[in-house]
């Protein structure tokens, strides 16, 4: 049995072309994550722009627990790291690749991501 939390995730797609700011138009959602388990998570870069905090959570998604929205095609329903979730009511980005979790056998136990926000001092 995979183990499984108590939180919901929301998966919403950008759509259109970004915004005068250059930040993506919102979109719909196309699929609630359900049971999932979410924690904390922050690192910090030092860079030519100075001191870069990076804050978000990281998501674990048990198999079975991606539910789509109707309106998503069957050859689009994969989780993007373009897309944007909404995690404990505050709108993040995807940092990186969904991992597949897999047991040795190859048999699917859930997805790991991770998100991101920023904060620059």
């Amino acid at each position: 049995m995979p183990a499984e939390g108590t939180e919901t995730v929301e998966v919403h797609r950008a759509s259109g072309p970004p915004d005068r700011y250059g930040q993506p138009q919102p979109g719909a959602l196309v699929a609630t994550l359900r049971n999932c388990i979410v924690w904390p998570r922050a690192s910090t870069d030092r860079g030519d722009r100075g001191i870069t905090t990076t804050e978000g959570h990281n998501i674990w998604v048990p198999e079975g627990q991606v539910i789509w929205a109707d309106s998503v095609p069957a050859n689009l329903r994969q989780i993007k790291p373009s897309d944007e979730v909404w995690v404990r009511g505050s709108k993040e980005q995807i940092d990186g690749q969904v991992g597949d979790w897999r047991k040795k056998n190859g048999i699917r136990k859930g997805y790991l991501f991770e998100t991101k926000t920023w904060a620059v001092s």
